[in-house]
């Protein structure tokens, strides 16, 4: 698990999390959680998780993916920004998102 750590002025705080399991597939999982709801809609996610691809990418995996509710539009933006498709169903209500690395 990683922190979000926003800088701004010279002042650091956490603002997010990002979690990337299990690490001994082919394909880690990622989850992303922005906590600080004035920087959402920010791009904040958007970077975070493209940083999160970048360090997968770097230890030699090929591909990522995630899931995500049906409802949360702004999680779907946010990994069609950061180069994720949709590939189908996951459970009752999410749908299933990879990208390759």
């Amino acid at each position: 698990m990683f922190m979000i750590v926003l800088v701004e002025d010279n002042f650091a705080r956490d603002v997010g999390f990002i979690s990337i399991s299990p690490l001994q597939y082919w394909s880690p999982e990622i989850g992303i959680i922005i906590g600080e709801v004035s920087l959402w809609g920010k791009h904040v996610g958007t970077k975070a998780l493209k940083l999160a691809c970048k360090w997968l990418k770097d230890r030699n995996y090929k591909h990522t993916m995630t899931t995500v509710l049906n409802t949360n539009l702004r999680a779907i933006g946010m990994l069609r920004n950061a180069g994720f498709e949709r590939t189908g169903d996951a459970r009752k209500g999410e749908s299933r998102y990879e990208r390759e690395l």
